[in-house]
Formats: C-alpha cells, sequence, structure tokens
C-alpha cells in the first residue's frame, strides 16, 4: 500500500473499493457511503500538538491551552457539483477541555432558535461537544441538500462519539435561576482578563434588562484560592475602587467597582474563587453567590481543578 500513489489510494477509498485500514480511516469519522451522492475527496488527515498549527495556524496556540491532544479531519464531495463540507473532530483531552473551546468559540449570544442537541447550528455549520471531543460539520455553501446531508453526518457523530454531556460537573454548581439559556462558558487561562486568575467558568444572568455575570475559578486548594482572591482584591483596588466587604458569603468577600465591567461582588469558599461582576442589584447578586457557594460541594467531588495539557 506504501507505494500505491496517494491519488490512485484515495480513489480507491472515494469509489468505496478498499476498506482495509490503509485508506485512513478513523474509528470517529464518517465514511462513505454514509451519505448518498457523497464522498471523500481526499483521504482523511490527523493531526497532533506538534502539527495542529499546519490546518488552524492562526488558532493552535488557544486549543493547545484547553488540552487539545489530536485532530482528525476529512472532506466529503458531492462529485459532479460544486459542494464540499469538512468534517473535524477534535479530541481535547477531558470534557472539560472540550466543552471549554466549544463555549469559546460558541460566545454567550447564540440565538436560543439555533440551537441544537449538543451544540447549536447556523446556516451551513453544525458544532458540538460531547466527552472529551468537539466536533465541527462545515460547508461554504448553504443549498438544502447540503444543509441535509451536514444534518445527517451530525446525527452519526452525535451518536457515534464516546461519552455524554454531562462530564463537566461544575457547569452545575451554577443557580437556574435568572441564568441566560447555555451562557456557560470556561476559560483555560486569564479568567475576566487576569493571568493570576488562571482558568475558570462564567455564566451569564438577566436581571430587569441587565445582564451580568457569575464566575467560579478552581483552585488546587484553599491556600491557593486564597491567594488569587487577594491578589484580586489588590487589582480592583490599585485600578478601581473598594466598596467594603462582605462576608457573609463564604469565608470571606468584597465589593469592588472598576470602569471595566462596573461592579464586583468576590468571595473565597473551599478552593474556589468566586463571585460577581456587572450586576446592578446587590441583593440578587448576593442571592446567586449564596446559591453558588451552596452548590458547589456536590458538584465538586470529581471536577478538575484545571484542564490537562499533554506534553506541558
Amino acid at each position: 500500500m506504501r507505494d500505491v500513489p496517494r491519488r490512485v489510494l484515495a480513489a480507491l477509498c472515494i469509489g468505496g473499493l478498499v476498506v482495509v485500514w490503509g485508506c485512513g480511516r478513523r474509528p470517529l469519522l464518517p465514511t462513505p457511503p454514509i451519505i448518498e451522492g457523497w464522498q471523500y475527496s481526499e483521504l482523511p488527515e490527523s493531526y497532533d500538538r506538534e502539527t495542529l498549527y499546519r490546518y488552524i495556524n492562526g488558532k493552535a496556540r488557544v486549543y493547545l491551552d484547553y488540552g487539545f491532544v489530536r485532530l482528525d479531519h476529512v472532506q466529503f464531495a458531492e462529485p459532479g457539483v460544486e459542494r464540499v463540507i469538512d468534517v473535524d473532530v477534535y479530541d481535547m483531552g477531558s470534557p472539560t477541555g472540550a466543552f471549554g473551546i466549544y463555549s469559546l468559540e460558541r460566545g454567550e449570544n447564540v440565538p436560543r432558535h439555533y440551537r441544537k442537541r449538543f451544540g447549536y447550528m447556523i446556516d451551513s455549520a453544525r458544532f458540538f461537544w460531547k466527552g472529551r471531543h468537539y466536533v465541527t460539520i462545515t460547508s461554504p455553501q448553504n443549498s438544502p441538500d447540503t444543509i441535509d446531508a451536514i444534518k445527517s453526518l451530525s446525527l452519526y457523530l452525535e451518536a457515534s462519539v464516546p461519552g455524554d454531556t454531562q462530564g463537566v460537573p461544575l457547569l452545575e454548581a451554577f443557580p437556574a435561576e435568572g441564568k441566560v439559556y447555555e451562557s456557560e462558558q470556561y476559560f483555560s487561562v486569564n479568567l475576566l482578563g487576569h493571568e493570576f486568575m488562571g482558568g475558570g467558568f462564567l455564566a451569564a444572568y438577566q436581571e430587569k434588562g441587565n445582564r451580568f455575570k457569575l464566575f467560579l475559578s478552581p483552585k488546587e486548594s484553599s491556600d491557593a484560592a486564597t491567594r488569587v482572591f487577594h491578589q484580586l482584591r489588590e487589582s480592583l483596588s490599585r485600578y478601581g475602587e473598594m466598596l467594603g466587604g462582605a462576608g457573609d458569603i463564604g469565608q470571606s468577600g468584597f465589593l469592588a467597582k472598576d470602569s471595566s465591567v462596573g461592579t464586583w461582588f468576590v468571595s473565597v469558599s473551599g478552593r474556589y474563587v468566586v463571585g460577581a461582576v456587572g450586576f446592578h442589584e446587590e441583593e440578587f447578586a448576593r442571592k446567586l453567590l449564596s446559591l453558588l457557594c451552596k452548590n458547589l460541594p456536590a458538584s465538586a467531588m470529581s471536577a478538575p481543578a484545571a484542564v490537562e495539557r499533554p506534553g506541558v
């Protein structure tokens, strides 16, 4: 097989005449003839931490920060018609990493009616996460046939990709009251723009026309959480305005205000730094933070303090 020209080998695979491993098929990638009339346009390709930049040069560093392990890629084409579909299955090393990169690329403002099972679909692009994998299925064309093919590929991968969407326990800690539907995000570094904060989770909340956020940053120990808490207080006192203490939530807390996000309510609870930013009504923010802290013990038992980064 090694001496067969690549274009000939690709043709054999595309035609479905060769079904051995030499065709480069991957366990998680869909294979022809899963969609009638669509075939591989080229052999599947794989990328690891050392070669990912060849495929997504500008974004490779971000994916590595989220724990990227491997990408399997293949392109489907409809012979005789200028329509192609790219399928990318990213192994992010952990459910936290998969959810994190999915949530980063989704943002928090995707309209609710675009959201589908496990993820969302806009025009001719489908995105979802499951277990430790992040999947994208995209096409530059948006014909009805192309969109139907994308939906079929998505249904196949939703079923075949291992794992589930319940693998990030800390997501369940965020209170349901007032939460914006599927607004949760995970940032692997620089939470809320502060390098010393490291990684953590955000969720958006609605209060009488105003949107603000709750955050949760897990640390390896209560001492580490306390150190970050004091660093944040020092930073806000230097560049913002301290509004007083708020020690009735968690072990300790404070209120502050800065020019970038507005009002802060920050507390430390065990090995977690938690807070609300950008709120108008202190009473509502206080209520949600209290609920968040109460939810932490049940949600934290198997939650990782950070995304695992192979080779780092």
